[in-house]
């Protein structure tokens, strides 16, 4: 495979100056013919008490109230809205939570498989779980019934991103083949081993496994999503609403599909008075 190396700036000049100076320099490598290699995907979804929560719009909220469908009540002093009764199937149809957004992206995920590639799904909240191990593509069947489980889990209140990490990494086979070695982390939350966490995306990034991290919400940890996908060459990316989780699923799937080259190592020659300060 031919491979070519553009560089902005070009050629790259800097004014001769007494201090130190700053610069940015931007590489497009770009391979030539058409190389698709197969895809191993592991998805981890947090599957905490907060992603089962129905969400309404204010519309709905406004209908719920008027219908004697939620009141109001104090909660350690606070004033809060609470469902007078459980919602029907029916309603919760009409009111998805994180969860169900999961699970329609995750069944669009599996339709787009091709035969070659693989795929795991890991739930964790307090506890994790491996849904379905690394699954052929074409055993779109199987995966179908393990994402089918994933709304009904009970694992616990809090989110143990560390343990859903460990499962994760514990899918990959270690074998010669070329493959796109993708995590993808979905969490609207806090978690509980945070310094595991880097650690995991370090691991990962030594054995060419890329971890993509999505934050979904307003109250997930941001930098430390942000730390972990920058530590083993992933993405981060964020959600306000849970609505928006089938579409970043979907586009980190499309950037994982353009990858073309596996363990690509850039070795530069630098002058003495020229430091690297960072690659990203």
């Amino acid at each position: 495979m031919l491979l070519r190396v553009q560089c902005d700036p070009q050629p790259l000049q800097l004014p001769p100056l007494t201090q130190p100076q700053v610069t940015y320099v931007h590489l497009v490598i770009t391979a030539e013919g058409d190389h698709t290699l197969p895809l191993h995907l592991v998805l981890v979804a947090d599957a905490s008490r907060s992603m089962r929560i129905p969400i309404v719009n204010e519309h709905q909220f406004r209908e719920l109230v008027r219908n004697g469908g939620a009141h109001e009540v104090l909660v350690d002093g606070v004033p809060v809205w609470q469902l007078a009764n459980p919602l029907s199937c029916e309603a919760r149809s009409q009111f998805p939570s994180p969860i169900d957004y999961t699970v329609r992206a995750l069944h669009s995920v599996v339709e787009r498989l091709a035969p070659d590639d693989r795929m795991a799904l890991i739930a964790c909240a307090s506890d994790a779980l491996v849904l379905a191990p690394s699954t052929p593509g074409h055993r779109r069947t199987d995966l179908i019934g393990a994402i089918a489980r994933l709304p009904v889990l009970r694992l616990g209140e809090s989110t143990n991103l560390a343990q859903g990490l460990q499962l994760a990494l514990a899918q990959f086979v270690v074998t010669d083949e070329p493959a796109v070695r993708r995590v993808v982390l979905l969490t609207d939350g806090f978690t509980t081993d945070t310094t595991m966490c880097t650690t995991l995306a370090r691991e990962a990034a030594t054995h060419g496994i890329t971890i993509s991290t999505i934050g979904l919400g307003s109250t997930f940890e941001e930098t430390l999503l942000t730390q972990i996908a920058d530590l083993s060459g992933g993405r981060a990316s964020f959600g306000q609403e849970a609505g928006h989780i089938p579409t970043i699923i979907s586009a980190e799937l499309e950037h994982a599909r353009q990858t073309t080259i596996h363990a690509l190592s850039l070795h530069m020659t630098l002058p003495q008075t020229v430091t690297l300060r960072r690659i990203t």
